[in-house]
């Protein structure tokens, strides 16, 4: 409900935080090979699709997903005490696993 003191906005996406974790993830990777093939797929327009069809050519994508994973759930964590709002790590922790939808 709009004005009310229950609900706050979100911020809006950073697509410079969102690279900087594609960095940081990049620089994670032990292969040699591997990571720079990953940040080479970061340069140029592009660089989203670029580097998700990287990480599943060189078999990283599902470290890839539970780094970023981690990485929302640090932003959140990092927003909501900003906000000073408690954060359950039980409830929103992607150590969970997938969520089928059901």
């Amino acid at each position: 409900m709009e004005g009310s003191k229950d609900f706050i906005e979100l911020p809006a996406e950073d697509t410079r935080a969102a690279f900087r974790v594609m960095e940081r993830f990049s620089a994670t990777v032990t292969d040699p090979s591997a990571r720079t093939r990953l940040e080479d797929a970061l340069r140029g327009k592009g660089a989203f699709r670029r580097f998700k069809d990287m990480a599943h050519r060189v078999g990283v994508t599902e470290a890839w997903y539970r780094f970023k994973a981690e990485a929302l759930a640090q932003d959140m964590r990092d927003f909501l005490d900003n906000e000073e709002i408690a954060f359950d790590d039980d409830v929103a922790s992607p150590a969970k696993g997938p969520v089928d939808g059901r």
